[in-house]
């Protein structure tokens, strides 16, 4: 939690082999995401239904004893982070996002209007923008939404494209951040970063 915002993380620790990434074929791809993603061919929870429950248990109070007690007036940032640089894809927020917007429905009104769409964010991203984070040059929040913001317009923009949105209109996180000066590493962070790597 920080400031009025909460925002509710799930770790994926996936690898997507090579057969996967260089079949080229949409439906592998998309099968690879859904097993990984939202549901195991075993039925087992993935990612955006991992993160509905934790809404959910969330609004229920579920958490009180942890320190994170139900506040209607929160903004709820559910964010996916990945380790795996493939999943870097262009199209993968924006289809995660749809099956997200799809099941999460809560019984609680205040939680469906405060929560934010879905994220999906490298684990190497946020490493290259922590110093700016300790700073407070930038915050997660407005990071985010700047984010969405951006895919939005270029959505709006664009929206005669036909089959190249997915790969032009619906830029990954990680791939938007260098578009944006605001949010590149300067030199000196990129020297902390060695300096705290080495030392």
């Amino acid at each position: 939690k920080i400031g009025n915002n909460l925002f509710i993380l799930e770790l994926k620790d996936n690898l997507m082999g090579d057969n996967v990434m260089e079949s080229f074929d949409y439906k592998c791809i998309e099968n690879h995401v859904k097993r990984n993603f939202i549901e195991s061919e075993k039925g087992k929870k993935k990612g955006i239904k991992q993160l509905k429950d934790y809404i959910k248990d969330y609004a229920k109070n579920e958490y009180e004893a942890l320190g994170f007690p139900y506040n209607k007036k929160l903004n709820i940032y559910p964010i996916i982070i990945y380790t795996d640089y493939k999943y870097r894809l262009n199209g993968l927020n924006h289809f995660l996002s749809i099956k997200f917007e799809e099941i999460a429905k809560f019984d609680v009104e205040s939680v469906n209007r405060r929560i934010r769409p879905l994220t999906v964010i490298g684990l190497d991203c946020l490493f290259k923008l922590q110093y700016k984070f300790r700073d407070k040059k930038i915050k997660l929040a407005d990071v985010i939404d700047d984010y969405h913001k951006h895919v939005k317009n270029r959505e709006k923009k664009n929206a005669d494209r036909g089959l190249e949105k997915f790969s032009q209109l619906y830029p990954s996180f990680d791939r938007y951040l260098p578009e944006n000066r605001n949010y590149i590493m300067s030199t000196s962070e990129v020297r902390n970063v060695l300096k705290d790597f080495f030392l």
